[in-house]
């Protein structure tokens, strides 16, 4: 095992010891593919969320494929034995261990690296820790035969994605350690007029006591108070939903049309964060006029949230826009224009959004979307230059229908290619924005500091990458040297 592999696990398995109770029935999930010319691995998750419910395990066998959804003690180890099994090439399933060939493409052995998570991504309102790993799964690639063969099987199954998301696997083909948030503020939590309900889930493993809760008490562009509540300070009870997750709530006073950001904390760590909202009432006249005709954005929500196999296209655009124009962007359709984008959003201050909406696959036979909208804003800036107004700022966004887990390799190119990405698992935050004074310049900004964070963690990424290549010649030259003293 290399020397970063190891401080990488060290780094993982530090962070969730303080949380150790409510990690200890973490979940495994594989596609394997075993046939004639050897056994790959197509994908993997070892997944540790205290706050979900455990499903029964699952098995796939069918072809060439095998496919396992489970309890991680069902296969007889814990989760660092299963991960060193792993990097061993050696795959444990039920009744037996599956030795794995390593991929064509990889000279080294499996490594594993830490996934660095900017503030400004979909997980920034939650702490989790994660490893990712290269060396372990090739670039799998499926044989027609194996596809029909797959599809007349007893248990049919389209394609390999659709394997794949029969173990909750996402598009992307690797190895990955997830743990997440074993605190979290619920959902349920409101506000009521003038009274604030904040309900906090834990996992029931933990103990309540390290549990404490921070808020943050807006009121249109003003803070109004900032309050902290420890664990003694809420009621406490088992969730009706799942028993392993115990809520506690606390109530309090707040003025009529506030929002709450509030923090969900265990001991010396905040790791989840989420905005209250009384649902009746908004700070936004935009919004409020929208709403007059599409109460609780039912209408809105269901046309931005369409997901795997949505079809309506352009009501997503409709929907976008709508949402850009209530955040206080002047949105122009120009999606009947040839080689045009969907939409351009124009902030109070003069800066540019060129908006991509789609509801599939960002690479298609009619196109690569990703690239097309890059091209698309170079053009704006090229515009915006020859009219002397080069001093504003234009920015390619894509808005996808579907989850970041289903567009994950998606989402990793538009970080390269500078392009910011919003998925369905933006929605709640993005309408939950809608509630605050409309104010695109302030928006604009943020979006801005997010591609600088972008481009920061790739430039990081590839002096990591630049380091660990010279280690490697270092190593190579040393034993060269060392053959020849030898000889």
């Amino acid at each position: 095992m290399e020397d970063w592999t190891e401080n990488n696990l060290k780094w993982f398995f530090n962070n969730i010891a303080p949380l150790s109770t409510a990690y200890d029935e973490p979940i495994f999930s594989f596609l394997a593919y075993c046939g004639t010319e050897g056994n790959q691995l197509v994908s993997a998750r070892l997944l540790m969320s205290p706050l979900r419910e455990v499903a029964e395990d699952q098995v796939v066998e069918v072809g060439n494929f095998l496919g396992f959804k489970g309890k991680v003690s069902s296969l007889g180890l814990d989760a660092r034995r299963l991960i060193e099994a792993l990097l061993q090439f050696r795959l444990p399933y039920i009744d037996r261990t599956i030795l794995l060939d390593s991929p064509d493409n990889y000279s080294s052995g499996p490594s594993l690296y830490r996934v660095e998570r900017g503030i400004h991504q979909r997980e920034r309102n939650t702490l989790d820790f994660q490893l990712t790993s290269s060396g372990l799964c090739g670039n799998f690639r499926m044989s027609e035969d194996d596809l029909w063969r797959l599809r007349a099987s007893d248990t049919p199954y389209f394609s390999i994605q659709d394997l794949l998301n029969e173990v909750s696997l996402g598009t992307g083909q690797g190895f990955e350690i997830l743990a997440l948030a074993p605190v979290a503020i619920a959902n349920s939590s409101l506000i009521e007029g003038t009274q604030a309900t904040v309900q906090i889930n834990t996992a029931s493993a933990l103990d309540e006591n390290e549990v404490h809760l921070g808020v943050i008490v807006h009121s249109g562009e003003s803070l109004l108070e900032r309050r902290h509540f420890q664990s003694s300070d809420m009621t406490w009870r088992v969730s009706e939903i799942n028993p392993g997750i115990k809520v506690g709530e606390v109530k309090f006073e707040v003025p009529k049309a506030s929002l709450i950001h509030c923090y969900a904390n265990y001991g010396e760590r905040c790791y989840n964060t989420y905005w209250v909202i009384d649902s009746s009432t908004t700070q936004n006249h935009l919004r409020a006029v929208l709403e007059t005709f599409d109460p609780e954005f039912r209408k809105t929500r269901q046309l931005l949230d369409q997901g795997r196999g949505g079809s309506n296209s352009e009501g997503h655009e409709n929907a976008v826009a709508s949402l850009m124009w209530m955040l206080g962007f002047s949105p122009i359709n120009c999606g009947k224009l040839n080689e045009a984008p969907d939409l351009i959003g124009i902030s109070a201050d003069g800066n540019v959004l060129v908006v991509e909406c789609t509801l599939g696959d960002l690479k298609t036979k009619r196109g690569n979307k990703t690239q097309n909208l890059v091209d698309r804003a170079k053009s704006i800036r090229e515009a915006l230059s020859k009219a002397n107004a080069s001093f504003f700022n234009c920015i390619p966004v894509i808005v996808s229908s579907r989850s970041a887990e289903d567009i994950a390799d998606d989402i990793a190119e538009c970080e390269r290619l500078g392009i910011i990405a919003f998925t369905r698992d933006d929605l709640d935050e993005l309408l939950n924005l809608t509630h605050s004074r409309p104010n695109s310049s302030a928006r604009f900004k943020e979006l801005q500091k997010r591609i600088d964070d972008q481009k920061a963690r790739l430039d990081a990424k590839k002096r990591k990458a630049l380091e660990m290549e010279q280690s490697v010649e270092e190593m190579k030259r040393a034993l060269s040297a060392n053959r020849d003293e030898f000889l």
